[in-house]
């Protein structure tokens, strides 16, 4: 997985630039556990930022989940890796 590899070393952390969303989220769809633990800690910061308020957090949720609903599963399949338990208690009393 050179590409968040490459990603990982560009200092501005735009990936968008390189490769688009939706191809990211389509990998993340299919690809295995360890690739996909790889892309939900390249898209955590974009789609689950915890040092934005919760409607803005809920609001790229609902967006990730427009987008690709399958890489969305899997995207909070994996998201419990880099979130910790009073975060994730917050989002829950949010929704």
């Amino acid at each position: 997985m050179c590409v968040c590899a490459c990603v990982r070393a560009c200092v501005f952390r735009q990936f968008w630039t390189l490769v688009p969303v939706f191809e990211l989220l389509a990998r993340l769809e299919v690809d295995s556990p360890a690739v996909a633990r790889r892309l939900v800690q390249l898209l955590f910061v974009s789609y689950m930022p915890v040092d934005k308020p919760l409607d803005v957090q809920l609001s790229r949720a609902i967006h990730l989940v427009r987008l690709n609903d399958a890489a969305a599963r899997k995207f909070y399949l994996h998201a419990y890796l880099y979130l910790d338990i009073v975060t994730t208690g917050r989002k829950s009393l949010g929704i």
